[in-house]
């Protein structure tokens, strides 16, 4: 036989004011100063049979609605509640009365610690209810009981002992549940507290005091601090506490606020998503877990990285600290414009790939981790990414991109400014550039590839910095330029420490402009470098195979060792500069300044059906030199008339010192028969083959040091150009 039971509906346990609280003023006691606002008593606290249920409370605080089944004789049900007089100018005098007092089936004792609740204190009372025979039949019974609320005088006020750390928030909906954005919400604490929903009907309120609270939803422009002129503009109002549990506040005339949160902020941690609501967690570890439906793009957190999980159920958010807010989008640039916004710092993660036609612009301090996946930003005017905050581009899977087919990739708008980037980049134009005004910027490429399909001059590369004090520093980085690699331009700076650089034409670094490099390999089909401003090499690996390996019309340094290479001839460390380029040698330097402490030149076009006069390792045309060292070869052919041989010396070249050098093939030093001038090469030092020096030009060398294999003069027989001076000094 199936057990009866009864099932209680408590449906009605409130909290209500004496006559003499709701009529002061009728009474004239507000000739006293009596404050109605001050006077705040609530339920704060709800358990049944020892479990907690604070959504029994409603969001006013004066009501408790709950349901209990009783089904054996003398069984109970215990409602313990806790009263907060949240007063501090009085205290409050409680009684107690349930309907029906007596019922031939159940017993109802209700009572609470004290009848006198002082302010700023709580008290805690018990209902509980006790079947006293068994029943045949299902039956519901009705039971109110209400505490009666009196208002007592002080002689001092009671300061509240919590400082205003309650917030809450949610979506402001109307009657058929569409939220209203940009719409103006105030909330009554200690001072009033005014917020506008955003486009999503979104509000936050934080700073609130813990109690009660009036909310108003109003029309237009109002003054604040004028409750009754908010009164008479409201909408809609309505109050809750911040004891409050449900996730949604009933305002009258059929609006409401939903997915609501409410809680005590400080000393706590927080953490908080929003999405399509707002969110705010209160949690005792480290790790939340967030319940959510759809699928989203990517996720901000106002932090440092963070371990963030996210599928179509839940985001689960790791090693939240103190305060945790985080924002849940499918639209990168709502993301963006929200980090601008609200946030001091974000970190970024992308969920799934991404695509635009907009520029994406990140103003505050970002990390952005695009997690494998794909960001095509084809924005066909400017970069489709610019940050005007320091940026750091990672990939933690390694296999996703950032692209943009119609204009740059990443670009740096605004000074002082560094992108760390170590992700695959694909741009019509320049992949990274900066165009600030040349105040400290600085783009570090820690690794990834670059890929630039369409630069059209050297004066834009797929790496392009344009002002004094910018810089790009390339680290482990692989990069694909399908025409110009890289430009310095403007006083801008470019760094190679190492990496693979495959292009077209090279970098060119432009008058008062810089690049170093410090390790990687430029491999050329066209010219690598050409420089106009000052170019720095202390290792690496250069070639070009149809051009100059090395155009100079600047000042060139290679400062650092000859080439080493592996037993197989493969390239271990040092300064190696090879170039295949009919007619162009591997170093061409027009004009300015050349000093060469050290490396490998060698010109390697040793197929050539015809030797002609530029096939060196070395050309300079004009300008001064210093060699302290190096290993210089052209393979090409020696003919003896013709202007051949590993380094070249041209007729307005100034004076050039020489030593520790080693020479294959020929040193030729040329003249101008119409002005009769030619170098003065001073050598000190080294192993050369061969000598040819033609009539004006001076040679002067020290024959102790110098290991010299032939000296052929301009007619063959004519030496007194010549010198052996063993007091010569090459410094």
């Amino acid at each position: 036989m199936k057990r009866k039971g009864i099932i209680i509906a408590l449906t009605l346990m409130s909290i209500g004011f004496a006559l003499v609280t709701a009529t002061l003023t009728i009474n004239g006691v507000i000739n006293l100063g009596f404050d109605a606002e001050d006077f705040d008593v609530y339920f704060s606290d709800a358990y049944l049979n020892e479990e907690q249920h604070k959504e029994f409370i409603t969001q006013d605080g004066k009501n408790i609605t709950f349901q209990t089944t009783l089904k054996s004789i003398n069984e109970r049900s215990i409602l313990k509640y806790e009263v907060m007089n949240n007063s501090k100018q009085y205290d409050a005098e409680v009684t107690i009365s349930c309907t029906p007092e007596n019922d031939e089936l159940l017993t109802i004792t209700n009572n609470i610690d004290s009848t006198t609740i002082t302010a700023q204190s709580k008290k805690e009372g018990n209902l509980t209810i006790t079947l006293k025979k068994s029943v045949v039949e299902d039956i519901s019974k009705d039971i109110n009981c209400q505490l009666t609320i009196n208002a007592i005088e002080r002689t001092s006020k009671e300061e509240q002992q919590e400082a205003s750390t309650y917030s809450f928030g949610g979506i402001l909906m109307n009657s058929d549940e569409t939220p209203i954005a940009n719409s103006k919400v105030i909330v009554y604490s200690k001072v009033p507290h005014e917020v506008t929903t955003d486009e999503n009907g979104y509000l936050y309120v934080e700073g609130l005091d813990r109690g009660s609270h009036e909310i108003y939803y109003v029309n237009g422009e109002v003054d604040a601090s004028d409750k009754e002129a908010v009164k008479e503009a409201a909408l809609a109002s309505g109050n809750i506490t911040t004891s409050y549990t449900s996730t949604e506040i009933k305002l009258n005339n059929g609006y409401e606020i939903k997915d609501v949160s409410v809680g005590k902020t400080s000393e706590l941690i927080i953490a908080s998503l929003e999405t399509d609501v707002i969110d705010k967690k209160i949690v005792n570890g480290n790790t939340v877990t967030f319940p959510i439906s759809g699928e989203y793009s990517n996720i901000l957190c106002e932090s440092e990285e963070l371990p963030i999980e996210v599928n179509e159920e839940q985001v689960t958010i790791d090693n939240v600290n103190k305060s945790t807010k985080c924002y849940l989008s499918n639209d990168i640039y709502q993301t963006a414009n929200k980090l601008k916004d609200e946030y001091e710092r974000g970190f970024i993660k992308v969920l799934k790939n991404i695509s635009g036609t907009n520029a994406l612009r990140f103003h505050k301090e970002t990390t952005m981790d695009i997690d494998g996946h794909e960001v095509k930003i084809n924005y066909a005017v400017d970069a489709g990414i610019a940050s005007y905050a320091n940026l750091t581009l990672k990939d933690s899977r390694g296999t996703g991109k950032i692209i943009n087919e119609t204009m740059d990739a990443i670009a740096i708008g605004s000074p002082n400014i560094t992108i760390n980037t170590s992700v695959n980049i694909e741009a019509e134009r320049s992949a990274l550039r900066i165009y600030t005004g040349g105040i400290n910027s600085v783009i570090n490429v820690n690794g990834g590839n670059l890929k630039c399909t369409n630069v059209k001059n050297g004066e834009e590369g797929c790496v392009f910095a344009s002002k004094t004090n910018e810089e790009i520093i390339l680290n482990n980085v692989s990069i694909d330029a399908q025409n110009y690699f890289g430009s310095a331009n403007g006083g801008g700076k470019i760094t190679l420490n190492s990496g693979t650089i495959k292009c077209n034409y090279g970098i060119s670094v432009e008058k008062n402009s810089v690049f170093n490099m410090n390790g990687g390999k430029i491999e050329a089909q066209e010219t690598a470098i050409k420089t106009y401003g000052t170019t720095t090499i202390t290792n690496g690996e250069l070639s070009s195979i149809n051009n100059y390996t090395i155009e100079n019309i600047g000042t060139l340094n290679l400062n650092g060792q000859n080439a080493t290479f592996s037993e197989n001839g493969e390239y271990q460390n040092g300064i190696y500069l090879y170039g295949e380029g009919p007619n162009h040698a591997t170093i061409h330097s027009h004009v300015g300044n050349v000093i060469i402490n050290g490396g490998t030149i060698i010109h390697g076009d040793s197929k050539a059906s015809e030797v002609t006069w530029r096939q060196h390792s070395l050309r300079l045309d004009k300008g001064s030199a210093t060699i302290n060292g190096g290993y210089f070869e052209s393979k090409a052919k020696l003919v003896e008339d013709v202007k051949s041989g590993s380094i070249y010396l041209n007729e307005q070249v100034g004076t050039v010192n020489i030593k520790n050098v080693e020479v294959k093939n020929k040193l030729f030093i040329n003249h101008n028969s119409a002005n009769q001038t030619g170098p003065i090469v001073n050598i000190c030092s080294g192993n050369i083959d061969i000598i040819r020096i033609t009539q004006y030009a001076k040679l002067i060398y020290r024959q102790n040091d110098l290991q010299l294999g032939q000296i052929i003069s301009h007619d063959g027989t004519d030496y007194h150009n010549v010198l052996i001076s063993d007091d010569l000094t090459c410094e």
